[in-house]
């Protein structure tokens, strides 16, 4: 990410601080690529920039709405890592690029074997 990227995400985080404020867990970034596709479309939905155990923010090319729920498959770049499927629900957005978002979500289900390779992921990730 170039430094105006670095500048809009920490703009990002100030304007959002009320959502921020109220978590629990650290978001880490991913040790590697993490892809977010939403299951019932195939559509992928963006980039993950920051994760933690309730929750995630991705950077989308396409626009998302606060309030939305998507049933996802989460998969990255990692050696032995398979994908994580969750229920997530955006909690903020911000605009971001030609048509594109910035996205707060939260984690609103997800299987005990998908929250174990979440801990994975969050664990090679600190």
């Amino acid at each position: 990410m170039d430094r105006m990227s670095n500048e809009k995400l920490e703009e990002n985080t100030m304007i959002h601080a009320d959502v921020i404020e109220s978590r629990q867990a650290d978001r880490l970034k991913p040790a590697a690529n993490c892809q977010v596709t939403d299951v019932l479309t195939g559509t992928t939905l963006g980039e993950v920039l920051n994760i933690s155990s309730e929750g995630l923010m991705l950077v989308s090319p396409v626009p998302i709405s606060e309030g939305s729920i998507y049933q996802v498959d989460i998969r990255c770049q990692l050696q032995g890592m398979g994908r994580i499927s969750a229920g997530i629900e955006c909690l903020w957005t911000d605009p971001h690029g030609n048509g594109g978002t910035l996205a707060g979500f939260q984690i609103i289900d997800i299987s005990d074997e998908d929250q174990q390779a979440l801990y994975r992921l969050l664990e090679v990730s600190s």
